[in-house]
């Protein structure tokens, strides 16, 4: 990789395809299944300190990025994560496999069926695909097993939500309905052919950025139908075809094998998010109330509430190599061979008796890790900021470590520190943000980073003044 390459910014980085930052390279490792063995997670951990930083990252793709990579210290990095297995075949084949699936997947009893088949067939579909160099980086699927981990928080341009009997129910981002349905083994195949027919319009329009562009301009019945106009599953069957919503898009829907005529899949909407209702959002992301909703917890606190997992957090998604090989170890102590990264900066170690969980839950917070599940810093959302990032003015990681002590009990996000408008660490809304600009910052109420500011100008002892009373405020009676 040349130098040129490496300073190119504003993609999702991966292991092949580094990002240049301001601390140096980043690097995207992505373990096939969200699942990483326990020796290769204290593998990547001894990479990144011989070769990096140190310092590592838990991203909302279930993920796990190394930082401060040098361009001299690349190419022996890249040779020892090709040695565990955790490199694809070439970057085109590691930027196509942009899958995020419940973490549980195999162990969740509360699941439709296990979908960990799908989810490797998926991948190495989309690894093998030809015709795809055109999809964009950030293009990505979810497969939801039907269990306690939802994926409604999770982005995602393209989703497979499993139900009873072995079949999907298909939803296109920018729609709130199942527009059509497939089988588990015809899931890789629908995939491709709803990334190509994306591909396909997008040649067409420089307009069309993500899946919820072309749904607004065409409807996801009609990217349903060029999708699967001719498309023939492995069994010589037709793979389902989009379903009717009569002439002004509603009507009746026919029902697809695994829907019920009380319950068709076509007119079944969005299951609500667990952090409150959703209303549609241009970005593709749920709003969400301003502080908390009704109904169960969101899943990235449900982590802590598994009985068949012990759920770890890095306080903002950062850990550095040696809290990360402390848990890799410890686990493998235990008798858990394996982690499971989730899309909500945490992680799962699974299998693991009683005992064997609250030693490791005790080892994980001596390390500084979070395993209780009423910590504060859960409840912020917190990019790199200075010095880490090229965009970054202000220390947002010590500055989200200092306001976190504010946020009381409850569970989802409540407050978003920002290192710039962007807004990498939350995309969605948020019900506080502040975004900060050369050590001062602007709140922004029930918004995003890019929305207009409430207050502005605030260095971090009025930002805390300023949330310190509206958090008082909304707890009153």
């Amino acid at each position: 990789m040349t130098a040129a390459a490496a300073l190119r910014v504003g993609w999702c980085p991966g292991a092949l395809r580094p990002m240049m930052s301001r601390d140096g390279l980043i690097l995207r490792v992505k373990p096939r299944g969200m699942a990483l063995r326990a020796d290769r997670a204290s593998g990547i951990a001894a990479a990144a300190r011989r070769h990096g930083s140190g310092q590592l990252e838990l991203t909302a793709r279930a993920n796990l990025q190394i930082r401060g990579v040098t361009e001299a210290s690349l190419p022996a990095l890249t040779v020892e994560l090709d040695a565990m297995g955790l490199l694809d075949a070439d970057a085109g084949a590691e930027t196509r496999r942009n899958v995020v699936a419940s973490p549980l997947m195999g162990l969740d009893p509360a699941a439709a069926f296990d979908v960990r088949p799908a989810v490797a067939a998926l991948e190495a579909a989309l690894a093998g695909a030809a015709g795809l160099d055109a999809l964009p980086s950030k293009f990505g699927f979810a497969v939801a097993d039907g269990g306690a981990m939802r994926l409604d928080d999770v982005p995602a341009d393209v989703r497979f939500d499993a139900l009873p009997g072995g079949r999907f129910a298909v939803r296109l981002d920018g729609d709130g309905i199942a527009a059509a349905g497939c089988g588990a083994d015809e899931l890789p195949e629908m995939a491709l052919r709803l990334a190509r027919a994306f591909v396909e319009a997008a040649a067409a329009d420089a307009g069309l950025h993500r899946m919820r562009d072309l749904v607004a301009a065409v409807g996801a019945g009609e990217v349903l139908r060029r999708a699967t106009s001719e498309a023939i599953s492995d069994r010589g069957e037709p793979l389902p075809s989009p379903l009717s919503r009569g002439a002004g898009g509603e009507g009746e829907a026919t029902v697809p094998e695994g829907g019920t005529r009380d319950r068709p899949l076509h007119g079944t909407p969005l299951a609500p998010s667990p952090q409150g209702p959703i209303s549609a959002r241009r970005d593709g992301y749920p709003r969400t109330p301003p502080h908390g909703g009704e109904g169960r917890r969101p899943a990235s606190h449900a982590v802590f509430d598994c009985d068949v997992a012990l759920g770890v957090a890095a306080p903002f998604g950062r850990l550095d190599a040696a809290q990360l090989d402390a848990l890799a170890r410890g686990a493998a102590r235990v008798g858990a061979g394996e982690l499971r990264l989730t899309p909500w900066r945490a992680l799962l170690v699974p299998g693991l008796a009683p005992d064997a969980r609250a030693r490791l839950a005790a080892d994980c917070a001596a390390a500084g890790l979070i395993v209780d599940p009423a910590d504060p810093r859960l409840r912020v959302a917190a990019c790199a900021g200075a010095p880490g990032c090229r965009r970054g003015s202000t220390p947002i990681l010590a500055d989200a470590a200092a306001l976190a002590p504010l946020l009381g009990p409850g569970a989802g996000v409540a407050l978003h520190v920002s290192g710039c408008a962007k807004g990498c660490a939350h995309p969605g809304p948020a019900p506080l943000t502040l975004v900060a600009a050369e050590g001062r910052y602007a709140l922004v109420a029930d918004g995003t980073a890019a929305d207009a500011p409430a207050a502005t100008g605030l260095d971090l002892a009025e930002a805390h003044r300023l949330l310190k009373t509206i958090l008082r405020l909304d707890r009153r009676p």
